[in-house]
């Protein structure tokens, strides 16, 4: 049985990785998990979002999000409305006004509450560089929809 689960926890660390790397990945940091699924929704109604692209949410520090950002491991970044963020350098960055929900914890089931209701600003970061059409064209569609705006 040892066996067995450190198999399938090894598989789930490759099939982990292998989203994190590939092409049709859309790799999501944030900084503040209550904010994940009013993210969720925008994607999940994003026609830009095909079928054939996976999304994986990454939670870190400001500091993290920021470095993993640079070395091209994140495609777009959600920071505190209050981070001091510029675009420069094929960069680009807005604000953004999202939903905070409950979180459930994985063990235990307990669950986090945010403890003002409504909406948070966001700082929202990501590279017009990119090699992945579908990350301009949800970031072009939440700016027409005037859901992200000049910071």
């Amino acid at each position: 049985m040892k066996k067995l689960d450190c198999f399938l926890e090894s598989c789930a660390e490759t099939e982990s990785l292998e989203l994190l790397t590939g092409k049709d990945s859309f790799r999501i940091g944030l900084s503040n998990p209550l904010i994940a699924d009013s993210i969720t929704d925008m994607v999940e109604h994003s026609p830009q979002i095909s079928s054939g692209i996976s999304v994986c949410f990454i939670q870190g520090t400001e500091e993290e999000l920021r470095k993993e950002f640079l070395a091209h491991k994140l495609d777009i970044i959600f920071l505190d409305g209050n981070a001091k963020i510029s675009g420069g350098a094929g960069c680009r960055a807005g604000r953004i006004s999202l939903r905070c929900t409950p979180v459930v914890m994985r063990h235990g089931g307990l669950l986090i509450r945010p403890a003002a209701e409504g909406n948070i600003v966001q700082k929202v970061l990501w590279s017009e560089k990119t090699e992945k059409s579908f990350v301009l064209r949800f970031m072009d569609s939440l700016k027409a929809e005037r859901t992200v705006t000049e910071p």
